[in-house]
């Protein structure tokens, strides 16, 4: 059998959708070399030092295959801070824009929350905060975007103008009930408002 008959072709890509085939491949930088000098761990680490990949696996086929199987993590978030868009999975890890990625939760900050260090894998902001907003976006369907402030948590604008804010952990449910009979007594007495925060469900207070 011929030398080159051992060399690796195009790699079989499975499971990617936010990286498209080709960048898997450009990233396992196998094609061309000899099928036995293909290490399937270092080509799973390089795979694994991007944010986008959960998971993956690497086999190695006689005479010339290379089959990668990758698990993606989805982004749930696009935070905006500083000008640049992130999107962010469910356990709080960053990545950049990939495009469009229906369903996407947006969320402004009004300041830097997110923690970008050397390892891209790690989380940039606690996961409470990812399910938070989740949470809220799931309450308040009509509101195109979230909005961030280190001391209040989220929020959104209410239709009379004002931002409200929940925090980032509890029972959203139950301070969106708060809300809503704290919005009626505001609305009642025609007070003119310009924040209104439930963070703390027992000390709730306006602006």
């Amino acid at each position: 059998m011929r030398a080159t008959s051992f060399r690796v072709g195009e790699a079989a890509v499975m499971g990617a959708s936010l990286f498209t085939p080709a960048q898997i491949r450009s990233l396992a930088a196998v094609e061309g070399k000899p099928v036995f000098l293909v290490n399937p761990q270092e080509v799973h680490s390089q795979l694994m030092r991007q944010a986008e990949v959960e998971s993956a696996q690497v086999s190695v086929r006689w005479p010339n295959q290379v089959r990668i199987q990758v698990k993606e993590r989805r982004p749930v978030v696009a935070w905006i801070e500083d000008g640049k868009t992130w999107w962010l999975s469910a356990d709080g890890v960053a990545f950049l824009e990939h495009g469009d990625w229906p369903g996407l939760i947006r969320v402004e900050s009004s300041e830097r929350a997110l923690e970008i260090n050397d390892d891209p894998t790690s989380p940039a902001i606690v996961p409470d905060v990812i399910d938070t907003a989740i949470a809220l976006a799931s309450l308040v369907p009509q509101a195109d975007r979230l909005f961030f402030d280190r001391g209040q948590g989220l929020g959104f604008r209410d239709p009379g103008g004002w931002l409200v804010y929940f925090g980032t952990s509890g029972d959203m449910a139950q301070k969106f009930r708060l809300y809503q009979t704290l919005r009626e007594s505001l609305t009642a007495i025609g007070r003119p408002v310009t924040q209104v925060s439930v963070a703390d469900p027992t000390a709730p207070y306006y602006r």
